[in-house]
């Protein structure tokens, strides 16, 4: 290979190997409005965390719309739906209306995406790998979060052994269920290194 050779991936299988579900009522019932702040790291850290100043939520779609990744999105967008850039908000919308699950379907196949390596420690309560399997077509694996299983052992026992006996226990349940592929700790995103 020289260095100026280019390699063709275009037609190569694709594995998100991070997301997490979502659900056909949340999918639909979400602001059309914020669809690109939902896009953005910003948008979502601020917009599911519990713990943010609410007043800064506001911020968002004014610093959103000519964000790089919001400019990107509405162009690599526009040729899916046909449309020019300015009309791809109007248009996702009513293929999110008229079939949601068609339109996932047709964005991940339009992408190539095979797979899905999802986390399911957002949101809570969790979206089922089936169900999320369903609503996009392609195969869901699953990344455990541990947090929520911790936070189910602190509340349904009463002491420090009855808790490791049942954190043990959700673990190894976690594990048994043949969608598991990994597991995940956040402690880092709420404490630091």
């Amino acid at each position: 290979m020289t260095p100026n050779e280019k390699i063709d991936f275009s037609d190569a299988a694709v594995v998100d190997a991070h997301c997490h579900g979502f659900d056909r009522k949340s999918l639909t019932e979400a602001d059309p409005a914020g669809w690109l702040d939902r896009m953005t790291l910003m948008g979502m850290c601020l917009g599911s965390s519990n713990s943010v100043d609410r007043e800064l939520i506001r911020l968002v779609p004014e610093m959103t719309g000519n964000t790089l990744l919001a400019l990107a999105a509405r162009r690599w967008l526009a040729p899916f739906f046909n449309c020019l850039p300015e009309e791809v908000a109007e248009q996702r919308q009513a293929a999110l209306q008229e079939n949601p699950a068609g339109y996932i379907k047709r964005l991940l196949l339009d992408q190539n995406v095979m797979g899905l390596f999802v986390d399911d420690g957002y949101p809570q309560p969790g979206i089922a790998s089936e169900d999320f399997e369903e609503l996009t077509g392609v195969p869901v694996h699953r990344v455990v979060r541990i947090a929520p299983l911790i936070l189910s052992a602190i509340q349904n026992t009463e002491n420090l052994d009855d808790f490791e006996s049942l954190y043990i226990q959700l673990l190894k349940q976690a594990a048994a269920d043949p969608k598991t592929i990994a597991f995940k700790s956040i402690i880092a995103y709420r404490t630091g290194l």
